[in-house]
């Protein structure tokens, strides 16, 4: 992780990808990014083999994706990337909240999409749903960063 001096914004260079919030693992929650003009944040990760020039990181908060992503990693998403049924999506909603959760795309008889179901991997917590045209966006989870130092 590259960290920038004192805290100041400052634009990332290669492959490194902006940290631009935090994303809720859990009930959704207003999200900004910060004011930052685009590709300019205090934090960014390198990722060499991130392509995506609209690429973005946010760190998690809360428990409703464990055990495979925890309170604090890092997790990096791709825009350019189709979201697909079972892909693991930061969500944006229409009215500027977001979650990060397991997305499954609830369909008609004729293969439209209705729905989407907003499924925790954690088993204590129940799935949502909304309205396809509720969503304004799907970003689908590349790569995630994760602390080795706690159990």
């Amino acid at each position: 992780m590259a960290d920038g001096p004192g805290g100041d914004a400052r634009r990332g260079a290669g492959n490194s990808v902006p940290v631009i919030n935090r994303a809720s693992a859990g009930y959704p929650a207003d999200f900004t990014d910060l004011s930052y003009p685009s590709r300019v944040a205090e934090q960014y990760v390198g990722c060499p083999e991130v392509s995506d020039t609209g690429a973005f990181a946010v760190r998690v908060h809360g428990q409703s994706m464990t055990p495979k992503y925890r309170e604090g990693d890092i997790v990096i998403f791709a825009p350019s990337l189709a979201a697909r049924s079972g892909d693991d999506c930061f969500v944006h909603f229409g009215d500027g909240q977001t979650t990060f959760k397991r997305i499954f795309f609830e369909t008609d008889g004729d293969g439209h999409a209705l729905m989407i179901r907003l499924q925790p991997r954690n088993e204590k917590y129940r799935a949502t749903f909304a309205k396809r045209e509720q969503v304004s966006g799907l970003y689908r989870a590349i790569y995630r960063y994760q602390r080795l130092d706690e159990d």
